[in-house]
Formats: C-alpha cells, sequence, structure tokens
C-alpha cells in the first residue's frame, strides 16, 4: 500500500511521511499524539482507523485544524453516534475512501461456492457444506466481510455455513480452527476466510489432516498477499480478493483535488474489490511483478490535473490500461 501510496506522491508533489503502527491500536492512538504534538504539524493526516483507535484523534486534530481523510478502515457503527461521519461534527474531517468490505466477503464467498458446485463437492443429500474464519470482533471490515459472506450463502438452496469463528487475522489460530473444523464436521468442503494470512493457516490445517487444499476442501482470504498469489498459480488458494492496498494512492489524488479546490461530489467513497483465481493470476503477476505501477502516471487520474475528467476512474482495469483513466 505505501510503496503504491509513495508512487503517487511523487508524481503530484506531495510530501508524504507514512508512520507504521503494526496494526496496534495502542500504538496508533501513541504515535497519533506525538505527530500532533509537533512544533510544525501536517496540513493532512490521513487515518486508518485500527479497532476504532483512531477515532480518538479525529477530535485533537479537527482542534488544531489538520484536515483528516479516514481510509482503509473506518467508523465503527457504534462510534458514528459520538462522531458522526465527515463534515458533520468536525469540520476538518472532510472524507473518507473505504473498501467495500460487504463485496469482498460476498465476492470471495461466491466464487469459493460456485468452484465447489462445479467440482461437485457436496454431501450424500446434495448440500454443500462450508464454514468461515473471521478477523477481529473490534473492526468494521471484518464485520462486514462476513455479512458478505451470509449473503452469498442466501443465493444458494443447497449452501450451508456450520460455523463462522474469529480467526484474529492470525495464521496459527486459522490453522488451529481449521483442524477442529475437520474433525467435528467432516463433511464441509469450503473454507471461507476475513484475510490470505488466515487461509494460510486453513491450507495447513487441511494438510495436517491428511486432505488435499484446493481439491477435497477450497480456500481463499482476502488481500491479494504476495504469498497468496503464490497459492493461487498453485491451486491451494482457489481464490484471492483485493484491490483495496490501492487505496491510499486513489485518496491521495481525492486529497490532491480537495486540496487545490475541486469540490467533492461526497464526503464518502467505496472502493472496489477484484477477485484474482486460476484465470486471471498470470496477468495479475505480469502486472505487479515487473512494478509496472511505479512507471504509471498517477496524474492523469487527478480531475485538477484533467479538467474535462468527469468522473473519478480507480481501480484494476484502469491500472492495466492507464489511458482509460484520462477518457470520459
Amino acid at each position: 500500500m505505501t510503496t503504491f501510496m509513495q508512487s503517487a506522491a511523487d508524481d503530484l508533489n506531495i510530501e508524504l511521511e507514512v508512520i507504521y503502527c503494526d496494526r496496534n491500536h495502542l500504538k496508533l492512538v501513541a504515535e497519533g499524539k506525538k505527530l500532533l504534538a509537533r512544533e510544525t504539524v501536517p496540513e493532512y493526516l490521513m487515518l486508518i482507523n485500527e479497532k476504532n483507535a483512531a477515532a480518538g484523534l479525529l477530535p485533537v486534530a479537527d482542534a488544531m485544524g489538520v484536515k483528516i481523510l479516514l481510509f482503509n478502515e473506518g467508523i465503527l457503527p457504534e462510534g458514528k453516534k459520538t462522531h458522526g461521519s465527515p463534515g458533520t461534527v468536525y469540520k476538518n474531517w472532510f472524507f473518507e475512501y473505504l473498501p467495500d468490505d460487504f463485496q469482498a466477503g460476498y465476492l470471495l464467498a461466491k466464487n469459493l461456492i460456485d468452484q465447489a458446485l462445479e467440482m461437485k463437492l457436496l454431501d450424500n443429500d446434495g448440500m454443500l457444506n462450508m464454514a468461515g474464519i473471521s478477523g477481529v470482533y473490534m473492526t468494521n471490515s471484518s464485520s462486514l466481510r462476513v455479512r458478505g459472506l451470509k449473503k452469498a450463502v442466501s443465493e444458494y438452496p443447497n449452501v450451508v455455513i456450520t460455523q463462522v469463528s474469529p480467526g484474529y487475522y492470525e495464521t496459527l489460530t486459522a490453522n488451529r480452527i481449521t483442524q477442529g473444523l475437520l474433525k467435528r464436521y467432516p463433511d464441509i468442503k469450503v473454507i471461507w476466510t476475513a484475510s490470505d494470512g488466515m487461509a494460510l493457516g486453513v491450507v495447513q490445517g487441511i494438510k495436517s489432516q491428511g486432505k488435499i487444499p484446493g481439491k477435497d476442501v477450497l480456500t481463499g482470504g482476502i488481500d491479494w498477499a504476495d504469498f497468496a498469489i503464490k497459492h493461487v498459480e498453485k491451486g491451494s488458494f482457489t481464490s484471492s480478493v483485493g484491490g483495496h492496498y490501492m487505496d491510499g494512492a486513489w485518496s491521495l489524488i481525492l486529497l490532491y483535488d480537495y486540496h487545490y479546490g475541486q469540490l467533492l461530489e461526497t464526503r464518502s467513497e467505496r472502493s472496489r474489490f477484484f477477485v484474482l483465481h486460476k484465470d486471471n493470476v498470470n496477468t495479475y503477476q505480469q502486472l505487479f511483478e515487473s512494478k509496472r505501477w511505479q512507471a504509471l502516471d498517477f496524474t492523469k487520474f487527478s480531475k485538477i490535473k484533467n479538467p474535462d475528467l468527469e468522473k473519478y476512474k480507480f481501480g484494476l482495469d484502469e491500472i492495466l490500461n492507464p489511458d482509460s483513466a484520462s477518457v470520459n
């Protein structure tokens, strides 16, 4: 995410500083307070709301006149009662650009189910049995991904979820859960996960039970991690859903345009996800292993730089065909 983001910053002449908090919400708050206590604070602060911790930084930054953009992880529903939405409670919280996590969970589930049905992985009653491993309870993204999973399952009369267990985005935990699931429910043929890291644990758990991932039991995750691409190629992952690591770059473009006077059509946008599977994995490899996106001219995506651009076009297709981004 940060490398992609830096490429956009370089093209747009934005001074970008990235502070890593290692998905630790306490560290996020501590680093945020240190940043806002500097003698010179930044004009803009882009925050990922890990476990709702970043919400506590909103009033501090707002009071200091620092403009805020939330991306990748938004405010939890219960937090909206206090913090509202961009531009309501805090005037300097001007925008949020968040992944459509519901879509991510839905797309992954659909792909896994369709593949399992095509392979006829049904029990004696003609049912497809599957399970889910979610992330962390205190994240909006995890709960939305699970809702997407359940929506997809509801569209198939012969698909049933035995259970959904929290895996806390940990490979070892997903491995342990998978072993327990397959011992308890030997008819499970699909294990959906909320992240590629947990899908890796599922693959390990499947193997430990003497089964073959991608053949006896299907799995996949969300993130487009490097190792996930390799597992899709090998067939141990049926699919990986991703694209949201591009959100930092797209957010920077929106920030840039806002800074230079572009009126925002809305204060909240959702990014798109894409499914990576055996039929398109080679295209993906050619695109990102060659670091082709580092040669992209990100100014083509800006309305300020391209006054004739009627709407923003952000996504994988636009990276593959960058000239299409500047076409109305």
